[in-house]
């Protein structure tokens, strides 16, 4: 706890020019993929899954979706507490109430309710202690206004009907499925890197890796073949006939020219485009706001590379 509230007060000092080198520190307040693009691909029934942290959407869709149990990692340590506070909210708010309490997009210029102190007091009695503990210290010494503009959050890359397309659990009906489903559901939180998901020691039905594959160059400092080492920690994680994306990628990045890693599909081909592994194509998060005319005219896609 003690290091993760100096890693939280370094966080709220940075200045834009240091942005760069702290990249990790950020949370990401909602998902910027469109994760109900491929989500309907996976039966989540029962099943044990790994995913990453991040903003708490990809744990939140797969309870919503059936899951039995979410194990969940992130370089980040805080974003552990923002899951939490997420799934706290979720028990407590209305679906209004929780989206004026986490959205950021311009949300403060337009609703002071974004990270209201009143709001977090109903919240955090769905806390448990550790977490409470992380949060009354924020809400204590700072005030809404300060962490809005701060580069503890990043801003939210999606407008609200593209992220409440994006993610499942954003709707009237299936926020209410959800909040029912989290009473009894608990994650298990993983401080740690993609490499070191191998000290987990348990194999998973599903394993959902979101964009980190992009960042394997940040991960390892010695020179090394990225691609076939996530291959290696995917196979000692996952099960026979376990379900697994290997990354997503973004529509606007897969047409730059001499693109490496995850989005160099020869490279890729070595090791995932076989027998066992696929290109899913579905619709962009960057234009889920469109109106349809417009998407037949511009049909962009995202992509994840998933098991057959």
């Amino acid at each position: 706890m003690t290091k993760d509230l100096e890693i939280l007060k370094k966080t709220l000092k940075l200045k834009p020019s240091e942005l760069h080198d702290n990249y990790f520190c950020w949370i990401y307040p909602f998902t910027n993929e469109n994760i109900s693009g491929y989500y309907k691909e996976i039966d989540f029934t029962n099943k044990d899954v790994l995913t990453v942290t991040s903003s708490g959407d990809h744990i939140l869709n797969a309870f919503l979706c059936g899951a039995n149990n979410v194990d969940s990692f992130d370089i980040n340590p805080l974003s552990k507490y923002y899951s939490e506070l997420k799934i706290a909210s979720i028990k407590t708010l209305s679906l209004e109430e929780f989206i004026n309490f986490l959205y950021n997009k311009n949300k403060f210029k337009i609703s002071k309710k974004y990270l209201d102190k009143d709001t977090y007091n109903l919240v955090r009695k769905k806390l448990k202690e550790k977490e409470q503990y992380f949060w009354d210290y924020i809400f204590k010494n700072y005030d809404n206004k300060f962490l809005y503009n701060s580069y503890l959050f990043t801003d939210d890359f999606l407008d609200i009907k593209s992220l409440t397309k994006a993610n499942m659990y954003l709707t009237p009906y299936n926020y209410d499925i959800l909040k029912e489903k989290l009473q009894d559901k608990s994650v298990n939180y993983h401080d740690c890197n993609i490499k070191n998901l191998i000290n987990i020691k348990k194999e998973f039905d599903i394993i959902l890796l979101s964009n980190i594959a992009a960042y394997l160059d940040m991960v390892y400092v010695s020179k090394i073949d990225y691609l076939k080492e996530l291959k290696n920690i995917i196979d000692i994680l996952k099960k026979d006939n376990s379900k697994v994306v290997v990354g997503y990628l973004y529509s606007r990045l897969l047409s730059i020219p001499g693109a490496l890693g995850i989005y160099n599909r020869k490279e890729v081909r070595k090791y995932f485009e076989n027998k066992e592994y696929k290109y899913l194509s579905f619709e962009s998060s960057d234009i889920l706001h469109y109106p349809k005319a417009l998407k037949k005219i511009l049909p962009i896609e995202d992509q994840v590379i998933i098991t057959k």
